[in-house]
């Protein structure tokens, strides 16, 4: 399958986070979901994030999601998780790819683990 979009995402005991670079629509995203939800809610989408959030290409884009990132989920009842520097790294080099060649396919993808 031809993918068009980076995506790295982490574990913590509340949320599952998905970061990347999608390539047609040129930002950098950021959605959180929440890892419980009774069977009958209509998504799994963290209240209060928008889950389509969309941020510069940019080494500063990357900086404000991970900081938007980071404060939604220590306001919701994490205080210590932060977005592992891995991630953050893979973001940065997705970034300097795009902006190399924005017609590259960014086809891949890393699962940073569980952060407590």
């Amino acid at each position: 399958m031809y993918k068009i979009m980076s995506q790295h995402s982490f574990k913590t005991p509340k949320f599952t986070v998905q970061m990347g670079v999608d390539r047609p629509l040129s930002n950098v995203f950021a959605s959180i979901f929440v890892n419980d939800v009774p069977e009958d809610a209509e998504d799994d989408n963290a209240p209060g994030f928008n889950p389509f959030s969309w941020f510069a290409v940019s080494k500063v884009g990357v900086s404000t999601a991970v900081h938007d990132v980071e404060k939604y989920i220590q306001e919701n009842g994490e205080p210590n998780v932060k977005v592992p520097k891995a991630l953050i790294a893979d973001l940065e080099r997705d970034v300097q790819i795009h902006l190399a060649d924005p017609n590259k396919s960014l086809n891949w993808g890393n699962y940073h683990g569980f952060v407590e």
